[in-house]
């Protein structure tokens, strides 16, 4: 290699064409640490969120189903699991997309929770608690977050 360079330099120079002058070589600074590494993929807890007042609690009542498990560990839904006489069904109760309709306000949009088939006198019964319930949400968008975190689910504690 060291007899190629200077001979590449002389053919260049009589054909006209000279390289371009070699630049030394600087070590490049880091760039500053963030506060989270790269791929963060989840919201820290000091960053989470505000929830309004979730209206289930463990044995609340509604149309002769009591509240047995309420699941509001997910900003963008809260599950609530009842039980009548052995039977267990539940609900899901997320943010709303869209215009409101038969399941839906303008807050919220109800369901059945996954794999599960609740009554039509319990889901009725539901949204007009929702109609009741239209302060300050209990479930957002996840895109509702504000600054480098928005769009992120919040991140598990453990």
């Amino acid at each position: 290699m060291e007899r190629i360079a200077p001979l590449l330099l002389l053919v260049l120079s009589a054909c006209g064409l000279t390289p371009p002058p070699a630049e030394p070589l600087v070590p490049v600074p880091a760039a500053p640490a963030a506060e989270e590494p790269a791929g963060v993929a989840c919201r820290p807890a000091d960053h989470a969120l505000e929830r309004g007042p979730v209206p289930f609690a463990v044995g609340d009542t509604l149309v002769g189903w009591t509240v047995d498990e309420v699941q509001a560990d997910h900003i963008e839904f809260v599950r609530v699991f009842f039980d009548k006489g052995g039977t267990a069904t539940g609900i899901e109760v997320r943010y709303q997309e869209g215009d409101p309709d038969e399941w839906s306000t303008e807050l919220y949009r109800l369901m059945p929770a996954p794999a599960l088939q609740p009554p039509e006198e319990l889901l009725k019964a539901t949204m007009g608690l929702l109609r009741a319930h239209q302060g300050e949400p209990f479930v957002r968008a996840v895109t509702e977050a504000e600054g480098e975190w928005a769009g992120l689910p919040p991140c598990e504690e453990g």
